[in-house]
């Protein structure tokens, strides 16, 4: 029979059900588990449920565990390396955040959060979002405009 311990306490287990694969860990055993969840050791990626380290600690072996878990602030929670691909920062604030509740910024290939959306504005012909020294208020419409569709769709009156 394959006999396994658990990394943190040393306790050896006949039933390998008993013990959890935790990312940068190893094999830990449930009670060891709940207690390092408790400190704030150890919790799970938002989006996938995985085990991830949150902060440093050091196990019984005098081995030091690295954090595995990247915390996204401008969503207050917790994700695991392969789940950080669906996040990215904000251009603006810095913050990371979930892609999905970006905003792309045409012309300058970036995403801001809606936080930071205060300096851009939304092309009302092509609905794309640009910097505001890109953009055309037109005056009698209320409206603005991007500069691609301002020459493509408007003209400045000679008169005006």
């Amino acid at each position: 029979m394959d006999m396994q311990g658990c990394v943190v306490c040393g306790q050896v287990f006949e039933d390998a059900v008993k013990l959890v694969d935790v990312a940068g860990v190893g094999l830990v055993c449930e009670e060891c588990l709940n207690n390092l969840v408790d400190k704030g050791f150890i919790g799970t990626c938002e989006d996938c449920d995985e085990y991830i380290v949150l902060k440093q600690f050091t196990l019984g072996n005098g081995e030091i565990v690295y954090p595995t878990g990247h915390y996204i602030d401008g969503e207050d929670t917790w994700v695991c390396e392969t789940c950080l691909d669906e996040y990215e920062q904000c251009a603006d604030c810095e913050k990371w955040f979930n892609k999905e509740h970006l905003t792309y910024i045409e012309g300058c290939d970036t995403c801001v959060c809606e936080e930071c959306l205060d300096g851009y504005e939304q092309c009302e012909d092509c609905g794309k979002w640009h910097t505001t020294d890109s953009m055309n208020y037109i005056k009698d419409c209320d409206t603005w405009v991007c500069d691609s569709c301002f020459d493509l769709n408007y003209f400045r009156c000679e008169d005006c």
